[in-house]
């Protein structure tokens, strides 16, 4: 059976897991980065689906002189664009829900405590920019970059 790039990135998202590595060892980890956000687990992954590399965003910011958490936030919107995808927040639709993960700060550090959403509110919660078209997308962004999210929060390296 033979089968293209583009069938296949079709496909990728509704197979079954066995089949899933098979694809991937056929057309490569990266060509499937996009497919399905659940597949971003690393900085990098985001990073290869944005079209650089966290070596390359490292680089970036040597010889700028910019504070801790400016870098920071320009990870989460690396992250943000890459679980988003195409979809783009409409800030002035009151009827468009927009998640975004939730965190407690503990002794211990930032933890995830789940998602919310707002769409009719007037409240501004920090952050909002970096937020999400689904639930699922915002506990995926909280539970695999709470470390990123910890560092933007609270400027401190984690």
């Amino acid at each position: 059976m033979e089968i293209t790039k583009e069938e296949a990135l079709k496909l990728y998202p509704k197979t079954e897991d066995w089949f899933k590595e098979i694809l991937v060892k056929e057309f490569g980890r990266d060509a499937f980065l996009g497919a399905d956000f659940r597949n971003l687990k690393t900085f990098d992954d985001c990073c290869v689906l944005c079209g650089t590399t966290e070596d390359e965003f490292e680089k970036k910011w040597v010889e700028i002189p910019v504070d801790f958490q400016t870098v920071a936030l320009e990870r989460l919107k690396i992250i943000n664009r890459a679980i988003s995808g195409a979809w783009e927040p409409d800030y002035f639709n009151t009827d468009q829900y927009k998640w975004f993960p939730w965190f407690r700060v503990s002794s211990s550090g930032l933890d995830f405590s789940g998602s919310d959403c707002d769409c009719v509110s007037s409240c501004a919660y920090v952050g909002f920019r970096l937020c999400f078209e689904s639930e699922e997308k915002a506990d995926h962004a909280g539970r695999h970059f709470t470390k990123y999210f910890q560092e933007f929060i609270t400027g401190k390296k984690a």
